[in-house]
Protein backbone atom coordinates (compact mmCIF):
# COMPACT_ATOMS: atom_id res chain seq x y z
CA UNK A 1 0.00 0.00 0.00
CA UNK A 2 1.14 3.41 -1.00
CA UNK A 3 0.71 6.46 1.25
CA UNK A 4 -3.01 7.47 -0.49
CA UNK A 5 -3.78 3.84 -0.68
CA UNK A 6 -3.17 3.61 2.98
CA UNK A 7 -4.96 6.88 3.83
CA UNK A 8 -8.69 5.86 1.83
CA UNK A 9 -8.65 2.61 3.66
CA UNK A 10 -8.03 4.51 7.32
CA UNK A 11 -10.89 6.55 5.84
CA UNK A 12 -13.28 3.73 4.75
CA UNK A 13 -12.93 2.06 8.12
CA UNK A 14 -13.78 4.99 9.28
CA UNK A 15 -16.58 5.31 7.69
CA UNK A 16 -18.10 1.38 8.26
CA UNK A 17 -17.80 2.45 11.71
CA UNK A 18 -19.43 5.34 11.06
CA UNK A 19 -22.32 3.12 9.49
CA UNK A 20 -22.13 0.84 12.33
CA UNK A 21 -21.54 3.05 15.62
CA UNK A 22 -23.31 6.33 14.33
CA UNK A 23 -21.25 9.42 15.21
CA UNK A 24 -19.87 8.93 18.64
CA UNK A 25 -19.62 12.03 21.13
CA UNK A 26 -16.34 11.13 20.95
CA UNK A 27 -13.95 10.07 18.56
CA UNK A 28 -12.37 6.78 19.29
CA UNK A 29 -8.71 6.25 19.22
CA UNK A 30 -6.27 3.98 17.25
CA UNK A 31 -2.64 3.96 17.08
CA UNK A 32 -0.62 2.79 14.53
CA UNK A 33 3.16 1.96 14.64
CA UNK A 34 5.46 0.81 11.33
CA UNK A 35 6.00 0.99 7.93
CA UNK A 36 2.43 2.82 7.96
CA UNK A 37 2.99 5.41 10.88
CA UNK A 38 6.35 5.98 8.96
CA UNK A 39 4.66 6.48 5.26
CA UNK A 40 1.58 8.57 6.99
CA UNK A 41 4.46 10.96 8.61
CA UNK A 42 6.37 11.51 5.41
CA UNK A 43 9.18 9.98 7.80
CA UNK A 44 10.93 7.00 4.83
CA UNK A 45 11.78 6.94 1.34
CA UNK A 46 9.56 3.58 0.85
CA UNK A 47 7.11 4.09 -0.79
CA UNK A 48 5.08 1.12 0.17
CA UNK A 49 3.95 -0.89 3.29
CA UNK A 50 3.13 -4.63 3.19
CA UNK A 51 0.05 -4.01 6.00
CA UNK A 52 -1.56 -1.47 8.56
CA UNK A 53 0.48 -2.31 12.34
CA UNK A 54 -1.97 -1.14 15.16
CA UNK A 55 -0.71 -0.82 18.44
CA UNK A 56 -3.87 -0.04 19.79
CA UNK A 57 -7.52 0.68 18.93
CA UNK A 58 -10.16 1.44 21.50
CA UNK A 59 -12.19 -1.55 22.40
CA UNK A 60 -15.75 -0.10 20.82
CA UNK A 61 -13.99 -0.59 17.28
CA UNK A 62 -11.49 -3.43 17.72
CA UNK A 63 -14.23 -5.57 16.13
CA UNK A 64 -14.63 -3.07 13.22
CA UNK A 65 -11.42 -2.71 12.61
CA UNK A 66 -10.68 -6.72 12.60
CA UNK A 67 -12.68 -7.89 9.52
CA UNK A 68 -10.02 -6.13 7.52
CA UNK A 69 -7.40 -8.19 6.69
CA UNK A 70 -4.64 -5.43 5.74
CA UNK A 71 -4.85 -4.34 9.81
CA UNK A 72 -1.86 -6.11 12.06
CA UNK A 73 -2.92 -6.32 15.67
CA UNK A 74 -0.44 -8.48 16.30
CA UNK A 75 1.67 -5.98 17.85
CA UNK A 76 0.98 -5.69 21.41
CA UNK A 77 4.37 -7.67 22.57
CA UNK A 78 5.91 -4.20 21.59
CA UNK A 79 4.64 -2.88 24.59
CA UNK A 80 7.75 -3.50 26.51
CA UNK A 81 9.79 -1.90 23.56
CA UNK A 82 8.24 1.18 23.55
CA UNK A 83 8.77 4.28 26.04
CA UNK A 84 6.69 4.46 28.93
CA UNK A 85 5.30 7.77 28.92
CA UNK A 86 4.73 7.41 24.70
CA UNK A 87 1.30 8.56 25.36
CA UNK A 88 2.17 11.97 26.13
CA UNK A 89 3.93 12.36 22.58
CA UNK A 90 1.36 10.51 20.41
CA UNK A 91 0.56 12.85 17.24
CA UNK A 92 -2.49 12.77 15.69
CA UNK A 93 -2.36 11.45 11.83
CA UNK A 94 -4.02 14.01 9.46
CA UNK A 95 -6.61 11.83 8.27
CA UNK A 96 -10.43 13.17 7.74
CA UNK A 97 -12.34 11.33 9.76
CA UNK A 98 -15.91 11.14 11.90
CA UNK A 99 -15.97 8.23 14.06
CA UNK A 100 -11.45 7.41 14.69
CA UNK A 101 -8.74 9.50 15.46
CA UNK A 102 -5.51 7.77 14.34
CA UNK A 103 -2.16 8.42 16.12
CA UNK A 104 1.20 7.65 15.68
CA UNK A 105 4.03 7.17 17.83
CA UNK A 106 6.87 10.50 17.64
CA UNK A 107 9.60 10.05 15.67
CA UNK A 108 11.53 9.20 18.68
CA UNK A 109 9.45 7.21 20.09
CA UNK A 110 9.19 4.98 16.44
CA UNK A 111 12.97 5.14 16.54
CA UNK A 112 13.19 3.61 19.71
CA UNK A 113 10.72 0.36 18.58
CA UNK A 114 13.08 0.37 15.23
CA UNK A 115 16.29 0.23 17.22
CA UNK A 116 15.14 -2.60 18.97
CA UNK A 117 14.54 -5.02 16.47
CA UNK A 118 17.28 -2.84 14.29
CA UNK A 119 16.90 -5.42 10.58
CA UNK A 120 17.74 -4.02 7.45
CA UNK A 121 14.01 -2.16 6.56
CA UNK A 122 14.93 -0.72 10.41
CA UNK A 123 18.34 0.61 9.83
CA UNK A 124 16.68 1.84 6.23
CA UNK A 125 13.79 4.00 7.62
CA UNK A 126 16.35 4.90 10.93
CA UNK A 127 18.59 6.43 8.53
CA UNK A 128 16.64 8.19 5.91
CA UNK A 129 17.29 11.87 5.31
CA UNK A 130 13.77 12.31 6.14
CA UNK A 131 13.47 10.87 9.41
CA UNK A 132 16.82 12.08 10.03
CA UNK A 133 15.31 15.48 9.90
CA UNK A 134 12.58 15.41 12.12
CA UNK A 135 14.79 13.33 14.52
CA UNK A 136 15.44 15.08 18.06
CA UNK A 137 18.44 13.45 18.99
CA UNK A 138 18.22 15.12 22.74
CA UNK A 139 14.92 13.60 23.28
CA UNK A 140 15.83 10.27 21.78
CA UNK A 141 18.92 10.47 24.42
CA UNK A 142 16.26 10.93 26.96
CA UNK A 143 13.81 8.42 26.30
CA UNK A 144 17.18 5.87 25.80
CA UNK A 145 18.79 7.03 29.32
CA UNK A 146 15.93 8.18 31.53
CA UNK A 147 15.10 5.32 34.00
CA UNK A 148 11.31 6.16 33.59
CA UNK A 149 11.38 5.45 29.63
CA UNK A 150 12.00 2.63 28.17
CA UNK A 151 13.38 1.50 31.21
CA UNK A 152 9.93 1.63 33.19
CA UNK A 153 8.70 -0.43 30.27
CA UNK A 154 10.55 -3.79 30.02
CA UNK A 155 9.15 -6.61 32.36
CA UNK A 156 12.84 -8.20 32.90
CA UNK A 157 15.55 -6.51 35.50
CA UNK A 158 17.74 -4.29 33.47
CA UNK A 159 21.31 -6.28 34.15
CA UNK A 160 19.10 -9.58 32.93
CA UNK A 161 17.61 -7.73 30.02
CA UNK A 162 19.36 -9.57 26.71
CA UNK A 163 16.92 -7.66 24.65
CA UNK A 164 17.42 -4.03 26.36
CA UNK A 165 21.26 -4.71 26.22
CA UNK A 166 21.57 -5.15 22.69
CA UNK A 167 19.03 -2.35 21.85
CA UNK A 168 21.48 -0.19 23.65
CA UNK A 169 24.52 -1.58 21.38
CA UNK A 170 21.84 -0.58 18.34
CA UNK A 171 21.55 2.53 19.78
CA UNK A 172 24.92 3.45 20.83
CA UNK A 173 25.83 2.33 17.02
CA UNK A 174 22.96 4.51 15.27
CA UNK A 175 24.12 7.62 17.26
CA UNK A 176 27.50 7.05 16.45
CA UNK A 177 26.64 6.85 12.81
CA UNK A 178 24.62 9.52 12.64
CA UNK A 179 24.14 12.20 15.17
CA UNK A 180 27.28 14.24 13.27
CA UNK A 181 25.32 14.77 10.15
CA UNK A 182 22.41 16.11 11.52
CA UNK A 183 23.60 18.24 14.83
CA UNK A 184 25.80 21.08 14.63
Amino acid sequence: MNKETLTKQLQELDENAQIILGIPKRKYSVIIIGGAAFLLNDLTSRGTTYDIDVFFADNAIRGILGTDPNLNFQCGVFSENIPYNYEDRLQKLPIHTKVIDYYSPSPEDLAVLKLFRWQDRDIQDLTNPQFLEKLDWELLDRLVNDPDEIRASRIPEAAKDRALSIFLENYLQYRKGFINETRP
